[in-house]
């Protein structure tokens, strides 16, 4: 495991031969951390990024041809404003779990499937707090690739804006994009999905799929006749939403920290 951890403008990591990085440090406060690493074999990757205070981020994550990566990414942040951006060569694939504990997140995702038969999962969960917002693109640059984007957020207190575009060009073949985005607005504040699919091969697949609202009131009856109480049931709910296709136990961890945090 290759363990990035930023935390007050110090970064520690394990140092591999899988993977190399470039690190740049904040100097002001208008200054942004950058780290670059750049995946040249197979292996899995830990970023960490704990702080009290305000995160600039630039992170730029190349995978290098015939490479898979796993990544899991856990943000615990007062604000945060990231911009990542992935770049597979051939036959590359990186799956990333993401989950966020931020006061106030902003946060753009690029990935560019620049070369054939790439691939990219990625898998994020959050609790709202205030404002949050997330912009991603997926830019298929070549044919026979795949992308799947799944966004799972409960809104706590705040109010949430989740983008995602998909663009494939008509001149790319047999490539598959699907988007999956969930927001359970718990705070009956202000939310909004806007999947986008900017398709002009015919010869491709792409599917999206978005919700906004509680969780389903015959789910919660059907719990509470096997002896839960309505709010045990909403618990359970939440934990097996946030919990959905993670598999990292640090991660899972993080995730049963964050459920005792807020819902007691």
């Amino acid at each position: 495991m290759n363990k990035i951890i930023l935390e007050d403008e110090l970064i520690t990591r394990l140092k591999k031969t899988e993977v190399e990085i470039t690190y740049h440090k904040a100097k002001s406060l208008f200054d942004i951390t950058k780290i670059n690493l750049n995946v040249k074999k197979n292996c899995d990757i830990l970023l960490e990024f704990n702080r009290l205070d305000d995160l600039k981020l630039d992170l730029v994550i190349d995978v290098a041809d015939n490479v898979t990566t796993f990544v899991n990414i856990i943000s615990i942040l007062n604000k945060a404003k990231i911009k990542t951006t992935v770049n597979l060569g051939y036959k590359s694939k990186i799956s990333i779990d993401k989950i966020n504990d931020c006061i106030q997140a902003k946060e753009g995702l690029i990935i560019n499937l620049a070369k054939e038969e790439a691939k990219a999962d990625y898998n994020f969960k959050s609790v709202a707090k205030t404002n949050e917002t997330y912009d991603i693109v997926v830019n298929h640059q070549a044919s026979k690739t795949e992308s799947m984007i799944k966004n799972n957020i409960i809104n706590y207190t705040g109010n949430v804006l989740v983008q995602v575009s998909t663009y494939i060009d008509k001149d790319y073949q047999e490539t598959k994009a699907d988007q999956k985005n969930t927001i359970i607005n718990l705070a009956n504040k202000k939310c909004e999905i806007k999947p986008n699919l900017f398709i002009d091969s015919f010869d491709s697949v792409a599917n999206h799929s978005a919700y906004i609202g509680r969780f389903d009131d015959n789910i919660i009856f059907y719990l509470m006749t096997r002896g839960l109480n309505e709010k045990e049931a909403t618990n359970l709910l939440i934990k097996g939403f946030l919990e959905s296709d993670v598999e990292d136990k640090k991660l899972l961890k993080t995730i049963n920290k964050i459920i005792k945090n807020y819902w007691r």
